[in-house]
């Protein structure tokens, strides 16, 4: 592998590495690694070649470091006891390794038991990626058995210097003029009114107000803090009451061990301001609040590091964890990736733990864009320390970064935060997807929390933002669903065409294929609650010129709904937005058809539920629809004019409409 450029890490190497031993049986697959690519993204190696049986795995893991990394599950709520007293030991067969993802994007290995076809979820999934191309050791560093240690802060030291440029310039110049992205700024800067002052004793800690620090004309560096706030109340508070005491001096002692550890790291690391949500905005206090959660964006946008406390659901947890330094840690690892071809490539093997994806932070809907929005970012994750900036992504094991050109921790949508382009509807409800999947504490924050990601997009485009949707796409981006239906939904304050009146994961469909909208919008507005264009909302209107709604009924089938029109049974699905749905009483509204290049293919069709409100035509959404039969979909809704160039499709009389002429004009609110 050809190295370009000498990585600042390489001269500063001074911890000891360790060497990958692995098994007969895991170097099988490896030696084979070039039989993984299919087109359905699946792999299996040979079945005559198995791996070992449950215990051999366990006795395995003791000198291989891949089986190790199998068994690290092992001990979080399961052990080897327990997976063959629940499962048996010879009644699975044996275990072998499967390969699943695509070989172009991130690929993932795990045992998978012949006989059942089934995921050994007891299992740890290793995530395998292609070594950094400035990294071309076999070994890997040791870590301590703390993520409170002089090894480990040397590490993220060593990452904040790189990124940053400050400080020793080992960096050298190449990767301050990489790294040019983080230090730019892609927010307009807006300084929180307040931050904890943090000098050499914990005696003196306070807050102070930033119109009063000093920096002669220079950036004001501070690190911020992502964390749960959880569900035990804070021992202290800032409020309007108490604001003057918290000027002179914040009790150490009285903070959640979370703030503490995060008042340790910001000195650890240089810093002399920090900002913690709960005792830098006045709680309680209404105007502070709205003011500073409109500017909370810009606030993480504008850090120097975000602390994220990603293993802590809440206070009493803290940032550091013990751990044992040899069973999370992964190794490196040669392969054959091309059959003909006696060169090896180096893989990276890490566990599937990445804390963007699976850490309690990841789960809070707040800290999606605290990290988001964050130049760069520190992860104190249980295993390790991960960092993330919007170029490069690193943990202690590979100090050189995860992957040289995709990083798993950094978002695929880093030129969104560039501002280099407008998202599609498809990438903006990638980002719409991580959010909405975290939880609120607060339904009225579903907006808030959301906003200074809109914000940074709608900067430079000049682009409407309405409760969730962009005005410039708004008829392709009511096509979202709810992936995992709540049984709350939010107060009618928010329409019912916005995501953010629902609670649950959101997800744009993938399997609509070239389509066209069947109605036209004549109009969408809604009222803002505060002065703020992307905060929350008070009410809002959708007008539509649409084909007549049609009647349906639905028939429940465990979580399954059976679409029932002129009792003619539909094939296709449903995706309520909130449980329970109610079955009766549901219009049916035709919102897309899919269009084929070939005329007798399936055409698709993608439509909304709705419910009257009382008022003349005028609705709410309940629900999403997919139909994905041709004959059900001409049946229902008809063929809308000369789609297919050799003709339409001849209609059933089964309703009694079908031509444009007779569309009406409905709202949803």
């Amino acid at each position: 592998m050809a190295q370009t450029h000498t990585h600042p890490f390489a001269e500063q190497e001074a911890i000891p590495d360790s060497q990958t031993c692995i098994c007969e049986k895991c170097q099988y697959i490896f030696d084979r690694w070039y039989l993984r690519p299919r087109k359905d993204g699946y792999e299996s190696w040979e079945e005559e070649k198995p791996h070992h049986s449950l215990s051999g795995l366990v006795e395995s893991a003791k000198s291989c470091t891949s089986c190790r990394l199998f068994t690290s599950g092992f001990g979080n709520g399961s052990s080897l006891q327990d997976v063959i007293a629940r499962k048996g030991e010879d009644a699975l067969g044996w275990p072998r390794i499967v390969l699943f993802g695509d070989p172009a994007d991130h690929q993932y290995l795990y045992i998978n038991y012949e006989d059942q076809g089934a995921w050994g979820g007891d299992f740890t999934c290793v995530n395998v990626i292609s070594s950094s191309g400035s990294d071309e050791r076999r070994s890997i560093p040791l870590i301590a058995h703390t993520t409170n240690n002089d090894v480990t802060w040397d590490r993220a030291r060593d990452w904040i210097r790189w990124c940053t440029g400050l400080g020793d310039q080992t960096s050298t110049a190449f990767c301050h003029r990489r790294h040019s992205a983080c230090q730019t700024s892609i927010m307009e800067e807006r300084l929180p009114r307040r931050l904890i002052h943090i000098p050499d004793d914990n005696e003196n800690v306070c807050l102070c107000l930033t119109e009063n620090i000093d920096v002669s004309g220079a950036r004001l560096q501070y690190a911020a803090l992502t964390h749960c706030w959880g569900t035990k109340p804070m021992p202290i508070l800032t409020t309007r009451e108490n604001l003057d005491e918290m000027l002179r001096r914040i009790p150490f002692e009285s903070l959640t061990k979370t703030f503490q550890d995060a008042i340790k790291i910001t000195r650890q690391l240089g810093f002399q301001y920090l900002w913690i949500d709960t005792l830098c905005i006045l709680q309680g206090d209404v105007d502070d609040w709205m003011s500073e959660a409109a500017a909370m964006g810009s606030i993480y946008a504008s850090c120097s590091l975000n602390i994220v406390a990603s293993a802590s659901p809440e206070g009493s947890i803290g940032c550091f964890f013990d751990r044992d330094p040899e069973l999370h840690r992964g190794f490196k690892v040669l392969a054959f990736t091309e059959e003909e071809s006696n060169q090896r490539t180096i893989l990276n093997c890490m566990p599937n733990n990445l804390p963007l994806y699976g850490s309690f932070t990841a789960a809070r809907a707040w800290c999606f864009q605290e990290t988001f929005l964050a130049p760069r970012s520190l992860f104190f994750h249980r295993d390790q320390l991960y960092w993330q900036c919007r170029i490069f992504a690193a943990n202690e094991t590979f100090p050189q970064g995860l992957v040289h050109e995709d990083p798993p921790l950094r978002s695929k949508t880093y030129r969104l935060r560039s501002r280099e382009e407008f998202p599609s509807t498809h990438e903006w409800f990638k980002l719409v997807n991580m959010y909405s999947s975290g939880k609120l504490t607060q339904w009225k924050d579903k907006l808030i929390a959301m906003s200074g990601v809109a914000r940074l997009l709608s900067k430079d485009s000049g682009q409407s933002y309405l409760a969730g949707l962009w005005k410039s796409d708004l008829t392709s981006q009511l096509l979202w669903c709810v992936a995992s239906p709540c049984p709350r939904q939010y107060p009618q304050s928010t329409p019912s065409w916005s995501w953010a009146c629902v609670d649950g994961p959101i997800m744009y469909p993938k399997h609509m294929g070239p389509w066209r909208p069947c109605f036209r919008i004549l109009d969408a507005c809604t009222a803002l609650a505060t002065d703020d264009d992307f905060g929350a909302v008070n009410g809002g209107t959708l007008r539509l010129q649409c084909n007549p709604l049609v009647p349906v009924a639905l028939i429940a089938h465990e979580v399954l709904y059976e679409i029932i029109v002129n009792g003619i049974s539909l094939q296709g699905i449903v995706y309520p937005d909130a449980l329970p749905l109610e079955s009766t009483g549901v219009l049916a509204f035709q919102g897309w058809e899919g269009l084929t290049a070939k005329p007798g293919e399936y055409r698709s069709n993608f439509g909304l539920l709705l419910k009257p409100t009382g008022t003349v035509d005028t609705f709410r959404r309940v629900a999403s629809y997919f139909v994905h039969s041709m004959q059900d979909v001409t049946c229902v809704f008809g063929d809308q004019d000369d789609l297919i160039s050799e003709g339409p499709v001849k209609l059933s009389s089964l309703l009694p409409f079908n031509q444009l002429d007779e569309q009406k004009v409905i709202t949803i609110i």
